[in-house]
């Protein structure tokens, strides 16, 4: 493989992050997960005349591989503040990095899209994904079969990319199982970490406290958490900052 790969990740979720051409990105996504069951998504990135863009295999929002491709940025241009595009967002996106910490806005200016559905599950619409959000899971046989028959069931089938989040609540303290599908690449994965997710269920909490500046953080399978912010901006729509580490595995 002549491409150059590059894994990095906020000590799980790990993106595979490709440079160079590439004619087959799905074909090439597919390979990297097969070959390393550490690699959970694909991004592939360039540089042109506008700056950096990152895309995932999928087309789909990754919020931790957005970070990451962030943290990668400041690294190459010896910079404390990386600037770049990604898909599924309309926005160009800056993060912010010291040392391995990041944070950036993520998602700004998005409407609190939250609805209950008849069986007791919470959809919430972001940019470039929707989440599902279960907060008292049941053991299931086949969590493949039921995370496919879930988005079957509430139509979600066009959106460019559905996680489910498992919610396990000790004390206060809420800690995310996701299941991720992303639609272009037929992929689904039970993930090690799920930034997006994290931020739907933050939302959640956002909108049940009626705060209008309130910080959440959320547990992640892989035990790095991801501390999120949300402020209310004039208009009445919301800004999320996102923290968490981020690591690179190999360059």
């Amino acid at each position: 493989m002549s491409n150059q790969v590059i894994l990095a990740g906020p000590g799980g979720n790990y993106t595979a992050f490709v440079s160079g051409k590439v004619q087959d990105h799905i074909a090439l996504d597919r390979q990297l997960r097969q070959d390393n069951p550490k690699i959970e998504q694909t991004c592939f990135i360039a540089k042109n005349e506008n700056g950096w863009h990152g895309e995932m295999a999928g087309g789909e929002f990754c919020g931790a591989a957005a970070l990451s491709f962030g943290y990668l940025i400041s690294i190459w241009g010896k910079h404390k503040t990386a600037e770049f595009t990604f898909s599924g967002v309309p926005r160009p996106l800056s993060i912010n990095c010291v040392g391995n910490v990041v944070s950036g806005v993520l998602f700004s200016e998005i409407q609190c899209d939250i609805r209950e559905l008849n069986d007791g599950f919470l959809c919430v619409a972001l940019p470039g994904i929707t989440h599902l959000v279960d907060r008292q899971p049941e053991k299931q046989p086949d969590m493949m079969l039921f995370v496919r028959e879930l988005i079957a069931r509430h139509h979600l089938q066009e959106n460019p990319a559905v996680g489910l989040m498992r919610l396990h609540q000790y004390g206060q303290d809420i800690t995310v199982d996701p299941w991720v599908w992303v639609r272009n690449i037929d992929s689904l994965i039970n993930e090690t970490a799920c930034i997006s997710g994290a931020t739907a269920v933050g939302l959640i909490e956002y909108e049940r406290r009626g705060q209008t500046d309130f910080t959440i953080q959320i547990g992640q399978p892989c035990g790095t958490p991801t501390e999120l912010n949300y402020k209310q901006t004039a208009d009445g729509l919301i800004d999320v900052l996102v923290r968490t580490k981020i690591d690179i595995l190999n360059s």
